[in-house]
């Protein structure tokens, strides 16, 4: 079941959002101020937050500080905002802090419901995402194709992950069939993974084109 937190001073607020929520099948947390919702985000996972903008707390702190709260421990946590006194410079300071909406209280159940929905499957969809790349980098992980059984070749194993680590440009020589491009592989994939591989057969090219 996807969890939301719902962060607000008022409990009556914090009753019907729950009830709402609950009816449509999520599993739904509340924290009454902001020092309750970051204790809570520390200790639990969140799939979304709904937090009250203005809060009577005795820290001082805000609906902004539970979004930074949640961004800082989870960049991927979507958070919407609610409130009944919004301004366009909390609105713009709360989308650049990275909160997924900004909604003008009072919210129609069937509105409210749709931005959650939306909230939610781009949370999904930016988990899907980061799953895709793992299994990428796992799949095009060519270092761990390079097996080494002499102590030559483990040097060699050792020497490209301590190089990797470098920005400056290395050149890998051999003869022609001992695995050079391997080499080079290794060291993009342990080393600079964020960029594209991009093999050149220089030989293969005339020379004025290559110039």
């Amino acid at each position: 079941m996807l969890s939301i937190l719902i962060v607000d001073d008022e409990e009556k607020v914090r009753i019907i959002l729950r009830m709402l929520l609950e009816e449509h099948g999520y599993t739904v947390t509340e924290a009454s101020s902001v020092t309750e919702a970051v204790q809570r985000i520390n200790e639990d996972v969140f799939d979304l937050i709904l937090t009250d903008l203005r809060m009577n707390d005795n820290s001082g702190k805000d609906g902004m500080d539970v979004l930074k709260a949640a961004k800082q421990t989870d960049p991927v946590m979507e958070v919407i905002v609610l409130t009944g006194y919004g301004t366009v410079e909390s609105a713009v300071e709360a989308m650049k802090l990275g909160a997924f909406d900004y909604i003008m209280k009072p919210v129609a159940q069937d509105e409210l419901l749709v931005r959650v929905e939306r909230a939610l499957a781009r949370r999904q969809m930016t988990e899907e995402i980061e799953r895709l790349r793992e299994r990428l980098r796992k799949e095009t992980d060519f270092g761990a194709t390079i097996v080494a059984e002499s102590e030559h070749m483990k040097e060699v194993l050792h020497f490209i992950a301590k190089v990797a680590q470098s920005d400056s440009p290395i050149m890998i020589q051999g003869e022609s069939g001992t695995g050079k491009e391997l080499v080079a592989r290794a060291i993009h994939t342990n080393g600079r993974p964020d960029g594209r591989f991009v093999p050149v057969n220089c030989s293969a090219l005339p020379e004025t084109l290559l110039e």
